[in-house]
Protein backbone atom coordinates (compact mmCIF):
# COMPACT_ATOMS: atom_id res chain seq x y z
CA UNK A 1 0.00 0.00 0.00
CA UNK A 2 1.60 3.60 -1.26
CA UNK A 3 2.62 5.17 1.98
CA UNK A 4 1.75 2.75 4.52
CA UNK A 5 4.35 0.22 5.74
CA UNK A 6 4.18 -3.02 5.98
CA UNK A 7 2.95 -5.88 3.28
CA UNK A 8 -0.69 -6.45 3.69
CA UNK A 9 -1.80 -9.81 4.31
CA UNK A 10 -4.35 -11.78 1.62
CA UNK A 11 -8.51 -10.39 1.77
CA UNK A 12 -8.69 -13.96 3.28
CA UNK A 13 -7.42 -12.99 6.96
CA UNK A 14 -9.03 -9.83 7.54
CA UNK A 15 -10.36 -9.39 10.69
CA UNK A 16 -13.01 -7.02 11.31
CA UNK A 17 -12.09 -6.43 14.93
CA UNK A 18 -8.26 -6.10 13.81
CA UNK A 19 -8.38 -4.12 11.18
CA UNK A 20 -5.22 -3.53 9.24
CA UNK A 21 -3.43 -0.35 10.11
CA UNK A 22 -6.13 0.67 12.52
CA UNK A 23 -3.99 3.16 13.88
CA UNK A 24 -4.65 5.05 9.92
CA UNK A 25 -8.47 4.99 10.40
CA UNK A 26 -9.01 6.85 13.59
CA UNK A 27 -10.21 10.16 13.77
CA UNK A 28 -7.33 10.52 15.89
CA UNK A 29 -4.92 10.49 13.51
CA UNK A 30 -6.53 12.20 10.74
CA UNK A 31 -6.73 15.50 13.20
CA UNK A 32 -2.77 15.07 13.75
CA UNK A 33 -2.17 15.12 10.11
CA UNK A 34 -4.58 17.53 8.94
CA UNK A 35 -3.49 20.16 12.22
CA UNK A 36 0.01 20.24 11.20
CA UNK A 37 -1.36 21.58 7.45
CA UNK A 38 -1.21 25.26 7.18
CA UNK A 39 -4.44 26.76 5.56
CA UNK A 40 -3.70 28.45 2.16
CA UNK A 41 -4.67 32.47 2.15
CA UNK A 42 -7.34 33.14 -0.08
CA UNK A 43 -6.49 35.58 -2.23
CA UNK A 44 -9.11 37.57 -5.20
CA UNK A 45 -6.67 38.72 -8.17
CA UNK A 46 -7.71 39.40 -11.51
CA UNK A 47 -6.44 36.59 -14.48
CA UNK A 48 -3.88 37.89 -16.68
CA UNK A 49 -5.21 37.15 -20.81
CA UNK A 50 -8.62 35.42 -19.70
CA UNK A 51 -10.03 37.48 -22.43
CA UNK A 52 -7.81 37.15 -24.97
CA UNK A 53 -8.36 34.80 -27.58
CA UNK A 54 -5.26 34.74 -29.83
CA UNK A 55 -2.92 34.91 -26.71
CA UNK A 56 -0.19 32.75 -27.20
CA UNK A 57 -1.36 31.75 -30.54
CA UNK A 58 0.42 34.07 -32.75
CA UNK A 59 3.18 34.03 -30.89
CA UNK A 60 3.82 30.22 -31.31
CA UNK A 61 3.71 30.45 -34.77
CA UNK A 62 6.90 32.66 -35.35
CA UNK A 63 9.07 29.98 -33.03
CA UNK A 64 11.45 27.43 -35.49
CA UNK A 65 11.08 24.17 -35.51
CA UNK A 66 14.29 24.09 -33.83
CA UNK A 67 13.14 26.02 -31.18
CA UNK A 68 9.68 24.30 -30.68
CA UNK A 69 11.88 21.11 -30.26
CA UNK A 70 13.90 22.48 -27.66
CA UNK A 71 11.08 23.63 -25.68
CA UNK A 72 9.69 20.38 -25.57
CA UNK A 73 12.67 18.44 -24.39
CA UNK A 74 13.36 21.30 -21.66
CA UNK A 75 9.16 20.55 -21.23
CA UNK A 76 10.15 16.12 -21.07
CA UNK A 77 13.21 16.59 -18.32
CA UNK A 78 10.88 18.91 -16.51
CA UNK A 79 8.41 16.39 -16.25
CA UNK A 80 10.85 13.96 -15.75
CA UNK A 81 11.98 15.79 -12.57
CA UNK A 82 8.59 15.87 -11.10
CA UNK A 83 8.32 12.10 -11.44
CA UNK A 84 11.22 11.71 -9.34
CA UNK A 85 9.83 13.41 -6.41
CA UNK A 86 7.15 10.77 -6.10
CA UNK A 87 8.04 8.21 -3.52
CA UNK A 88 10.84 5.55 -4.21
CA UNK A 89 7.82 2.93 -3.03
CA UNK A 90 5.16 4.36 -5.67
CA UNK A 91 3.88 1.41 -7.41
CA UNK A 92 0.56 0.54 -9.43
CA UNK A 93 -2.45 -1.33 -7.74
CA UNK A 94 -5.34 -3.13 -8.71
CA UNK A 95 -8.31 -1.56 -7.94
CA UNK A 96 -10.14 -4.32 -5.60
CA UNK A 97 -13.64 -3.28 -3.44
CA UNK A 98 -13.93 -6.37 -1.50
CA UNK A 99 -11.21 -5.65 0.30
CA UNK A 100 -11.94 -3.92 3.62
CA UNK A 101 -8.69 -3.96 4.91
CA UNK A 102 -7.16 -2.29 1.25
CA UNK A 103 -7.91 1.74 1.60
CA UNK A 104 -9.16 1.56 -1.61
CA UNK A 105 -13.34 2.21 -0.93
CA UNK A 106 -12.23 4.03 2.29
CA UNK A 107 -9.71 6.70 0.04
CA UNK A 108 -13.08 6.78 -2.44
CA UNK A 109 -15.51 7.50 -0.36
CA UNK A 110 -13.63 10.24 1.69
CA UNK A 111 -12.35 11.99 -2.01
CA UNK A 112 -15.66 11.70 -3.43
CA UNK A 113 -17.55 13.02 -0.09
CA UNK A 114 -15.08 15.71 -0.19
CA UNK A 115 -15.90 17.08 -3.45
CA UNK A 116 -19.44 16.26 -2.74
CA UNK A 117 -19.66 18.64 -0.05
CA UNK A 118 -17.82 21.46 -2.12
CA UNK A 119 -20.98 21.50 -3.99
CA UNK A 120 -23.18 20.58 -1.51
CA UNK A 121 -24.44 17.27 -2.70
CA UNK A 122 -25.43 14.64 -0.76
CA UNK A 123 -22.42 12.26 0.74
CA UNK A 124 -22.84 8.78 0.48
CA UNK A 125 -21.83 6.45 3.18
CA UNK A 126 -18.92 3.54 2.62
CA UNK A 127 -21.10 0.57 1.59
CA UNK A 128 -23.00 3.08 -0.44
CA UNK A 129 -20.13 4.28 -2.24
CA UNK A 130 -18.59 0.35 -2.26
CA UNK A 131 -22.54 -0.96 -4.35
CA UNK A 132 -21.60 2.47 -6.72
CA UNK A 133 -17.91 1.43 -6.89
CA UNK A 134 -19.09 -2.30 -7.86
CA UNK A 135 -21.32 -1.51 -10.65
CA UNK A 136 -18.57 0.61 -12.83
CA UNK A 137 -17.08 -1.14 -15.64
CA UNK A 138 -13.18 -0.86 -16.06
CA UNK A 139 -12.75 1.47 -19.23
CA UNK A 140 -9.41 0.44 -20.32
CA UNK A 141 -9.00 1.57 -23.65
CA UNK A 142 -12.19 3.69 -24.16
CA UNK A 143 -13.10 7.18 -24.49
CA UNK A 144 -12.44 7.55 -21.06
CA UNK A 145 -9.33 6.44 -20.74
CA UNK A 146 -8.29 8.68 -23.56
CA UNK A 147 -9.90 11.72 -21.79
CA UNK A 148 -8.88 10.78 -18.63
CA UNK A 149 -4.86 10.95 -19.97
CA UNK A 150 -5.55 14.12 -21.75
CA UNK A 151 -6.87 15.59 -18.85
CA UNK A 152 -3.77 14.39 -16.92
CA UNK A 153 -1.71 16.28 -19.13
CA UNK A 154 -3.42 19.41 -18.46
CA UNK A 155 -2.71 19.03 -14.86
CA UNK A 156 1.13 18.51 -15.15
CA UNK A 157 0.96 22.70 -16.34
CA UNK A 158 -1.18 23.26 -13.62
CA UNK A 159 1.69 21.10 -11.60
CA UNK A 160 4.36 23.47 -13.33
CA UNK A 161 2.85 27.01 -12.77
CA UNK A 162 1.95 27.42 -16.44
CA UNK A 163 -0.38 30.50 -17.28
CA UNK A 164 -4.55 30.47 -18.06
CA UNK A 165 -3.69 30.83 -21.38
CA UNK A 166 -1.16 27.57 -21.76
CA UNK A 167 -4.38 25.25 -21.08
CA UNK A 168 -5.75 23.56 -24.64
CA UNK A 169 -9.26 22.00 -24.62
CA UNK A 170 -8.98 18.49 -26.62
CA UNK A 171 -10.95 17.09 -29.06
CA UNK A 172 -10.83 13.10 -29.64
CA UNK A 173 -11.27 10.88 -32.87
CA UNK A 174 -10.53 7.07 -31.59
CA UNK A 175 -12.10 5.88 -34.76
CA UNK A 176 -9.71 8.06 -37.13
CA UNK A 177 -6.81 7.87 -34.24
CA UNK A 178 -7.35 11.93 -34.24
CA UNK A 179 -5.95 13.58 -31.13
CA UNK A 180 -6.73 17.43 -31.54
CA UNK A 181 -5.84 19.97 -28.98
CA UNK A 182 -6.72 23.98 -29.19
CA UNK A 183 -7.44 26.90 -27.60
CA UNK A 184 -9.92 27.35 -25.38
CA UNK A 185 -13.08 29.60 -26.30
CA UNK A 186 -13.02 33.32 -24.46
CA UNK A 187 -15.89 33.60 -21.96
CA UNK A 188 -18.90 35.36 -23.36
CA UNK A 189 -18.58 39.16 -22.83
CA UNK A 190 -22.00 40.82 -21.72
CA UNK A 191 -21.96 44.12 -22.88
CA UNK A 192 -24.11 47.28 -22.42
CA UNK A 193 -26.57 47.70 -25.54
CA UNK A 194 -29.69 48.54 -26.73
CA UNK A 195 -33.43 46.24 -26.39
CA UNK A 196 -35.82 46.96 -29.36
CA UNK A 197 -38.93 45.98 -28.59
CA UNK A 198 -41.01 46.41 -32.18
CA UNK A 199 -44.61 46.85 -32.06
CA UNK A 200 -46.65 45.72 -34.91
CA UNK A 201 -49.88 47.24 -34.48
CA UNK A 202 -48.66 51.39 -33.81
CA UNK A 203 -45.61 50.46 -36.36
CA UNK A 204 -43.18 51.81 -33.58
CA UNK A 205 -40.52 50.36 -32.14
CA UNK A 206 -39.31 51.35 -28.72
CA UNK A 207 -35.57 51.22 -27.35
CA UNK A 208 -34.71 50.13 -24.15
CA UNK A 209 -30.74 50.75 -22.87
CA UNK A 210 -29.92 47.97 -20.84
CA UNK A 211 -26.60 48.69 -19.06
CA UNK A 212 -23.94 45.64 -17.76
CA UNK A 213 -21.99 46.22 -14.30
CA UNK A 214 -19.08 46.51 -15.51
CA UNK A 215 -19.08 47.04 -18.96
CA UNK A 216 -18.19 44.28 -20.04
CA UNK A 217 -17.99 41.56 -17.93
CA UNK A 218 -18.16 37.80 -17.81
CA UNK A 219 -19.63 34.88 -15.77
CA UNK A 220 -16.23 34.98 -14.17
CA UNK A 221 -16.42 38.70 -12.51
CA UNK A 222 -17.53 39.17 -9.33
CA UNK A 223 -18.79 41.63 -6.99
CA UNK A 224 -17.60 40.69 -3.67
CA UNK A 225 -19.55 42.34 -0.35
CA UNK A 226 -18.41 41.10 2.98
CA UNK A 227 -21.68 40.52 5.56
CA UNK A 228 -21.89 39.20 9.06
CA UNK A 229 -25.16 37.11 10.61
CA UNK A 230 -25.57 40.94 11.57
CA UNK A 231 -25.94 42.18 8.42
CA UNK A 232 -28.78 43.77 7.43
CA UNK A 233 -31.13 43.85 4.15
CA UNK A 234 -30.64 47.78 4.66
CA UNK A 235 -26.45 47.80 5.35
CA UNK A 236 -26.01 45.34 2.01
CA UNK A 237 -28.07 47.45 -0.41
CA UNK A 238 -25.65 50.83 1.04
CA UNK A 239 -22.71 48.69 0.66
CA UNK A 240 -23.76 47.20 -2.86
CA UNK A 241 -24.96 50.44 -4.25
CA UNK A 242 -21.43 52.45 -2.74
CA UNK A 243 -19.30 49.94 -5.36
CA UNK A 244 -21.67 51.47 -8.30
CA UNK A 245 -20.55 55.07 -7.40
CA UNK A 246 -17.68 55.42 -10.59
CA UNK A 247 -19.91 52.95 -12.95
CA UNK A 248 -21.39 53.85 -16.01
CA UNK A 249 -24.58 56.36 -15.46
CA UNK A 250 -24.16 55.51 -12.06
CA UNK A 251 -24.41 55.48 -9.06
CA UNK A 252 -27.19 52.04 -9.15
CA UNK A 253 -30.17 51.79 -6.90
CA UNK A 254 -31.24 48.34 -5.98
CA UNK A 255 -34.81 48.08 -6.64
CA UNK A 256 -35.27 44.46 -5.90
CA UNK A 257 -33.67 41.24 -4.16
CA UNK A 258 -34.77 37.86 -4.88
CA UNK A 259 -34.12 34.24 -3.42
CA UNK A 260 -35.25 31.29 -4.65
CA UNK A 261 -38.58 31.20 -6.08
CA UNK A 262 -39.93 34.58 -4.24
CA UNK A 263 -38.77 38.11 -3.17
CA UNK A 264 -36.79 38.81 -0.39
CA UNK A 265 -36.94 42.63 -0.66
CA UNK A 266 -39.61 44.66 -2.81
CA UNK A 267 -36.99 47.86 -2.93
CA UNK A 268 -39.09 49.68 -0.33
CA UNK A 269 -37.78 50.81 2.90
CA UNK A 270 -41.23 50.09 4.48
CA UNK A 271 -40.80 46.35 4.20
CA UNK A 272 -40.51 44.07 6.49
CA UNK A 273 -37.29 42.43 5.65
CA UNK A 274 -35.38 45.63 5.13
CA UNK A 275 -33.71 45.91 8.80
CA UNK A 276 -33.87 41.96 9.67
CA UNK A 277 -30.25 40.25 9.17
CA UNK A 278 -29.80 39.50 5.53
CA UNK A 279 -28.61 35.93 5.92
CA UNK A 280 -31.46 34.98 8.21
CA UNK A 281 -33.89 36.28 5.70
CA UNK A 282 -31.72 34.09 2.78
CA UNK A 283 -32.57 30.90 5.05
CA UNK A 284 -36.25 31.64 5.77
CA UNK A 285 -36.89 32.79 2.39
CA UNK A 286 -35.72 28.79 1.31
CA UNK A 287 -37.21 27.54 4.12
CA UNK A 288 -34.16 26.69 5.71
CA UNK A 289 -32.82 26.58 9.86
CA UNK A 290 -30.68 29.61 9.35
CA UNK A 291 -28.01 27.98 12.11
CA UNK A 292 -27.77 24.63 10.08
CA UNK A 293 -28.27 26.41 6.20
CA UNK A 294 -24.97 28.67 6.88
CA UNK A 295 -23.14 26.34 9.28
CA UNK A 296 -19.88 25.71 7.11
CA UNK A 297 -20.78 28.27 4.52
CA UNK A 298 -18.26 31.49 3.22
CA UNK A 299 -19.24 32.31 0.25
CA UNK A 300 -22.97 32.59 -1.41
CA UNK A 301 -24.00 33.50 -4.66
CA UNK A 302 -27.26 32.87 -5.49
CA UNK A 303 -29.09 36.16 -5.00
CA UNK A 304 -31.08 38.10 -7.83
CA UNK A 305 -30.52 41.75 -7.37
CA UNK A 306 -32.43 44.14 -9.87
CA UNK A 307 -30.51 47.73 -10.26
CA UNK A 308 -31.44 50.60 -12.33
CA UNK A 309 -29.48 53.10 -13.09
CA UNK A 310 -29.33 56.99 -12.36
CA UNK A 311 -31.05 57.44 -15.88
CA UNK A 312 -33.53 54.79 -14.85
CA UNK A 313 -32.12 52.27 -17.45
CA UNK A 314 -32.12 48.20 -15.92
CA UNK A 315 -28.98 47.25 -14.89
CA UNK A 316 -27.61 43.26 -15.71
CA UNK A 317 -24.60 43.47 -12.72
CA UNK A 318 -22.53 40.33 -12.30
CA UNK A 319 -22.72 37.72 -10.32
CA UNK A 320 -22.98 39.09 -6.76
CA UNK A 321 -21.12 36.94 -3.89
CA UNK A 322 -21.70 37.22 -0.44
CA UNK A 323 -18.36 36.70 1.42
CA UNK A 324 -19.62 35.51 5.30
CA UNK A 325 -17.23 36.72 7.74
CA UNK A 326 -17.78 35.72 11.70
Amino acid sequence: MLGVPGEKPPPVKNDPNHRWKAEYRTEQWLKEKTSALAVPELKYEAVDDLDDETSGSAAASDISDEEQEKQFLALLDEVTELGGKLPATAQPLDFEKDDDDNFHIDFVAAAANLRARNYRIATKDRLAVKMVAGKIIPAIATTTAAVTGIALMELFKVLQGKEVSDLRNGMIDLGANIYTMFDRDPPKKIKSYVKKTYDPESDYTMEEPIVAFPNPHTNYTKHVVDVTAATTIAEFVDALQAKTEDAEEGPYEVVAIGVGKGMLWNGMPSHAHYKQPLLKCIAEQLEQDPAKFWAGRRLYHRLAVNMESAEGNEVLPATIVLRINA
